[in-house]
């Protein structure tokens, strides 16, 4: 059986990377879903305030096996502004979700989901999981859909079910 990989790059790599020991608290996004009883929620793109002109943008990214099997990774970048954000004084106009009290980030953990198709498999990035000082934790995992979003939680334990079916590859201190 042949295993499809796709791993996060080096610029998703740095920006992730860029995230230890910075202050984060605050996720923006330029719009949301969410369903009502769960605080699963669902987003084209995520951005994390590293600093006033400092980002880590957050995408989930297709791909297609050669059998034609789906299958969504993450990738990230670092940016000067959030993604698709219109920025009004400083005031941004979007979903601005906050982390709680400024904590820094001790751990960055990128989480691999592994597939079984018919006749292939795919092993890949699908999210992330942010480890706070205080050792509270975050996670930002691809929703497996055609439409190609984002989904945290607004409660830790809705985090760790979304983390569940996710195995820990690497782990950035």
């Amino acid at each position: 059986m042949k295993t499809i990989e796709a791993k996060i790059d080096r610029d998703s790599e740095a920006a992730l990377k860029a995230l230890l020991n910075s202050p984060t608290q605050t996720l923006l996004a330029p719009h949301a879903d969410m369903n009502y009883g769960s605080s699963i929620i669902a987003v084209k793109h995520l951005s994390i305030a590293l600093s006033e002109d400092r980002f880590v943008a957050l995408e989930c990214d297709w791909e297609e096996t050669a059998e034609g099997y789906d299958y969504y990774h993450l990738s990230a970048r670092l940016m000067d502004s959030p993604k698709d954000i219109e920025n009004q004084r400083r005031v941004w106009n979007c979903l601005s979700f906050s982390l709680g009290a400024s904590q820094a980030v001790a751990a960055v953990e990128v989480l691999e989901a592994h597939n079984v198709f018919a006749e292939e498999a795919a092993r890949y990035d699908a999210g992330i999981r942010i480890i706070q000082e205080d050792g509270a934790q975050f996670a930002v995992v691809c929703q497996q859909s055609i439409a190609g979003l984002l989904e945290f939680a607004a409660l830790p334990e809705d985090g760790e079910w979304l983390t569940s079916d996710l195995e820990t590859r690497i782990r950035y201190d």
